[in-house]
């Protein structure tokens, strides 16, 4: 099949990771198609990656592993990894530091404090949008955070709250009676919104209190877009909890990798230079 990318992606909670095909330059644009992500896959930080389960993929696939990126916002957790890289198998990954490595940029008051895996998930939009188009970007992990991204390409900035995990830990942790409910009871099915009993009244108002903030914030946005633009921005979700929140918002559109698609490119300039 031919050689990939092997992007990671260090959050506060989990490693994501995955094989991606080789991005396409359209140097008539001057944009670029993102790369396919053919195989992921995640861990907890207490985890190790499969090593064995990547090796056996690339085995099966007919192709090997031309390069490695990672980056994140845990600092230790990209340290650990690096140190007990595989070299042997797969070459020493490139490592992005800090946010000022990221060609993005960034309208917003303290720009080097601004999480990387935003300006990545804002990196990889830009290869997305049309021309003089903005990006609304909504990332659901550990913490959810919605981003916007203006015509010119400039990151502006956008909200962080509490993904469903960290919501679902706080009502457990911070309460002496209420049970912790798993991303996986949320979803299974999706809730009805009028619990008739605890968990099925926790599950409802995480479920739906998500869902509303990511309305009420992209109707905000839209609001000040519109003083500036007639066109409709281009709306994006991803991270883990991205497919759960798709099934009700599916006017927006879902890209559950953009973080590691955007270090793809990422490593893909990098090496052009």
């Amino acid at each position: 099949m031919g050689n990939f990318t092997f992007s990671v992606d260090v959050g506060n909670s989990r490693v994501k990771y995955g094989l991606l095909e080789p991005v396409e330059t359209n140097e008539s644009s001057q944009r670029s198609t993102l790369a396919t992500c053919i195989f992921q896959g995640s861990t907890s930080h207490d985890e190790k990656i499969d090593w064995t389960e990547i090796r056996q993929f690339l085995e099966e696939q007919g192709g090997a592993v031309a390069k490695s990126v990672i980056a994140g916002s845990h600092p230790l957790k990209v340290g650990e990894l690096v140190s007990g890289w595989p070299q042997k198998d797969f070459q020493k990954p490139k490592v992005v530091n800090n946010s000022s490595e990221i060609p993005i940029e960034s309208k917003v008051e303290f720009p080097e404090t601004v999480g990387i895996d935003r300006l990545l998930n804002a990196f990889a939009a830009n290869a997305l949008r049309d021309e003089n188009q903005s990006a609304i970007i909504v990332d659901n992990g550990t913490a959810m955070t919605v981003d916007l991204v203006d015509s010119s390409g400039v990151f502006c900035g956008g909200a962080i709250l509490p993904g469903f995990e960290l919501l679902a830990r706080a009502l457990h942790e911070y309460t002496a009676l209420l049970p912790y409910i798993e991303i996986e009871e949320i979803e299974n099915p999706i809730p009805f919104p009028v619990g008739n009993e605890t968990r099925s009244a926790i599950r409802s108002g995480l479920f739906w209190g998500q869902i509303g903030a990511v309305r009420e914030l992209i109707e905000r946005f839209e609001t000040e877009l519109q003083a500036k633009s007639d066109q409709p921005p281009l709306k994006f979700l991803t991270g883990g909890g991205a497919g759960l929140i798709s099934k009700i918002l599916k006017d927006i559109q879902l890209e559950p990798y953009l973080a590691l698609q955007g270090l793809a490119l990422l490593s893909d300039i990098q090496n052009a230079g």
